[in-house]
């Protein structure tokens, strides 16, 4: 990892390497522990184009996007009760509420990364170093796992974690979406108690097939509902 990808920086592949992402400020954590377990029933609502719109029944939902990159994703209102938008930094957008964290993280390259290069293992080693950089303790529970979405191609990496920011160690589990759109390196990290990972995972499977973004022959996204405030969410 010898470079961070900027507007105007090197490529994203090739001798290089990927780039490192901003540290996790643990002062934003994506997480609130206190939280109560909520058992919510998901059915996905199909509209003409047979896109599921509606995929959080028994949640208000909330489009939240970046005009600069040009992506969108839509998630429950309830996981934004702490949320700031970011405009100076490749952190763009991150979240917590009812127990769950989402984060969204762009960076732009003033080339492609070739779709045949995301499954190599140049790449997908250096997103492992990425991963493992969380702590000494992190466990992979699954990937590299490739995938596309909206035939943007992305490769996740679910894993485990020990937090102790609070002073109190805590077992986090995050699945991290490395998005690979043309030019732009998009990551979308949601974040949880690993405890409580399994009964919100059917939320954030549905959010990530939410998430649009402009490339270059892409159509408009969809309208933003809601717009995150630019102050810090603290704690």
């Amino acid at each position: 990892m010898s470079i961070r990808a900027t507007e105007g920086g090197g490529p994203p592949w090739g001798t290089t390497g990927l780039p490192e992402p901003e540290p996790k400020r643990r002062n934003v954590k994506l997480i609130i522990l206190a939280a109560l377990v909520a058992v919510v029933v998901v059915l996905g609502v199909l509209v003409a184009t047979g896109v599921v719109h509606v995929p959080f029944i028994g949640n208000r939902t909330v489009t939240e996007g970046d005009p600069v990159f040009g992506w969108t994703i839509t998630i429950p209102t309830s996981w934004t009760a702490k949320a700031q938008a970011l405009t100076s930094s490749t952190v763009r957008f991150q979240a917590e509420g009812s127990g769950v964290g989402i984060r969204v993280q762009a960076q732009r390259f003033p080339q492609e990364m070739p779709a045949d290069q995301v499954r190599t293992d140049t790449v997908v080693n250096q997103l492992k170093v990425i991963v493992n950089k969380h702590g000494p303790d992190v466990t992979i529970r699954e990937g590299p796992t490739f995938g596309t979405i909206r035939g943007v191609p992305y490769v996740r990496y679910v894993y485990t974690f020990t937090d102790s920011s609070s002073g109190v160690p805590v077992v986090l589990q995050d699945a991290d979406y490395y998005l690979f759109n043309g030019a732009k390196l998009e990551e979308v990290t949601f974040e949880t108690t690993a405890a409580r990972y399994a009964s919100v995972l059917p939320d954030i499977n549905k959010a990530i097939q939410t998430f649009r973004s402009q490339h270059f022959t892409a159509g408009p996204s969809p309208s933003v509902t809601a717009t995150a405030t630019s102050g810090s969410p603290g704690h």
